[in-house]
């Protein structure tokens, strides 16, 4: 992966934190083709080692930027498969350990409950996108507290994680946060270019998905915090 002079990056993230948006900005300024490519058990490895599928990705892409785009699990199931395959001595959880000039970012959600009923949303209806200018309808699933806590937990502990890996690796990631992200698009894919140590191309940036949160998004959000606050 040295020899291909490219630089890697990778995009931390939990369910439902606006890494889809940012990886489609991302690419429309032309920094990678960031995206789920290890969206275990689902592999996308046709055959050999996951080193060498790495090694090829890195060959392959036609891009200066390898970006990655991982949560908690497909993080450490990279390490560990890398690990498998005997590179025990030189990988850590650390993946600057595996990829040359890597960077890391991390984009993560304020409003954690929003974030939890959007993700419980999604999972129940099995809609997780909707086009810009769609009449497409996310799904109203009945109201599921129990398992809207669950997907809340998940996401908490998640988040944990990765500020408690960043911390004992000494990483002070780019930190993206959603919320102020949405408000200024291009200001912040300046300071992503900055940080990768580029100029980003000025282009225009456009709307390819809509926001999905509605009224109902907020009753059953008001609804959930509701409950919340009461014993159990």
């Amino acid at each position: 992966m040295v020899a291909s002079g490219k630089r890697f990056y990778s995009i931390s993230f939990t369910l439902r934190s606006g890494s889809t948006l940012l990886c489609q900005d991302l690419r429309t300024a032309r920094l990678g083709d960031p995206g789920e490519h290890f969206q275990f058990p689902v592999s996308p490895i046709l055959g050999g080692t996951l080193a060498e599928h790495l090694a090829q990705m890195a060959e392959s892409w036609d891009t200066g930027f390898i970006g990655l785009k991982l949560n908690w699990y497909q993080m450490t199931e990279v390490i560990t498969r890398l690990q498998a395959e005997g590179y025990a001595e030189s990988v850590s959880f650390d993946l600057r350990d595996v990829f040359p000039n890597f960077h890391y970012l991390h984009i993560l959600r304020k409003d954690k409950v929003g974030q939890a009923v959007s993700a419980w949303r999604a999972h129940e209806s099995g809609t997780w996108h909707v086009p810009a200018g769609s009449d497409d309808d996310p799904g109203r699933p009945p109201y599921d507290f129990a398992a809207i806590k669950t997907m809340l937990e998940r996401i908490v502990v998640e988040e944990w994680l990765w500020h408690d890996c960043f911390e004992r690796l000494g990483v002070s990631p780019l930190t993206i946060v959603y919320e102020e992200y949405v408000t200024d698009r291009a200001g912040h894919l300046d300071r992503i270019a900055d940080y990768l140590g580029v100029p980003r191309p000025m282009v225009p940036l456009g709307d390819r998905l809509q926001v999905m949160r509605d009224d109902w998004s907020e009753e059953i959000i008001g609804r959930f915090v509701s409950d919340l606050s009461r014993p159990h």
